[in-house]
C-alpha cells in the first residue's frame, strides 16, 4: 500500500485510487495510483478527514466479454453486494450509517454503466456466472465502498472507472 506524504493534501486536490485487484491492469495502461485500498478504510479517513480531495478517480477491475481487454469503462451507478458498509466504524465522518448517494459518480449524462460490487466474492461470482448476458452489471470488487467513503468525507467529484479483463480470473 502506498503511503501519502504529509504535504500531499496541501499541494494536490486530485487523487487516483485503485483496488489491489486492478493494480496490474493499471501498470499495463501506465497509470500510477496515489493509493491502493480495499477494505482498510482507516488510513483514508485519517488522511482526508477535514480536508478531502476535490476529485477522486477510483479504478477497479471488471470482467466482461461485451468490452475490449483493458478497456476503461466509466461507472454511473453501483449495487453494493460486498456486505460492508464503510461508514459503520467511522462515526467521525457521519453519525448516519447511510448517506444519500444519489448521483454519487460524476459520469456523463448518457452513461448507464452500473457495476455490482462483490468484494472478496468477485472471483467466486465470476467463476459461477459465465461471462454472458446473465452476468451481473459489470462485476467489481470494492469500488463502491471507496466511493461512499469519499462522498461522506465531502469529495464532490468522484469518478469510478473499471478496467476490463477478458481473461479468466
Amino acid at each position: 500500500m502506498y503511503e501519502l506524504e504529509q504535504s500531499y493534501m496541501a499541494r494536490d486536490k486530485k487523487i487516483i485510487i485503485t483496488t489491489p485487484q486492478a493494480v496490474k491492469f493499471l501498470k499495463e495502461k501506465k497509470i500510477k495510483p496515489d493509493y491502493i485500498v480495499s477494505t482498510q478504510h482507516k488510513q483514508i479517513v485519517s488522511h482526508f478527514l477535514g480536508s478531502p480531495p476535490q476529485q477522486v478517480i477510483i479504478y477497479d477491475k471488471t470482467q466482461s466479454k461485451n468490452h475490449q481487454n483493458l478497456e476503461e469503462i466509466e461507472v454511473a451507478d453501483h449495487i453494493n453486494k460486498t456486505g460492508i458498509n464503510p461508514l459503520i466504524h467511522h462515526k467521525q465522518i457521519s453519525k448516519n450509517r447511510f448517506i444519500d448517494i444519489t448521483k454519487l459518480y460524476n459520469a456523463n449524462n448518457n452513461n448507464i454503466n452500473k457495476t455490482t460490487c462483490y468484494g472478496k466474492n468477485f472471483i467466486k461470482t465470476t467463476k459461477q456466472t459465465p461471462l454472458n448476458k446473465k452476468t451481473p452489471h459489470l462485476p467489481s470488487t470494492y469500488l463502491c465502498n471507496i466511493a461512499i467513503l469519499f462522498k461522506a468525507l465531502g469529495t464532490k467529484n468522484i469518478k469510478g472507472i473499471l478496467i476490463n479483463t477478458t481473461k479468466p480470473v
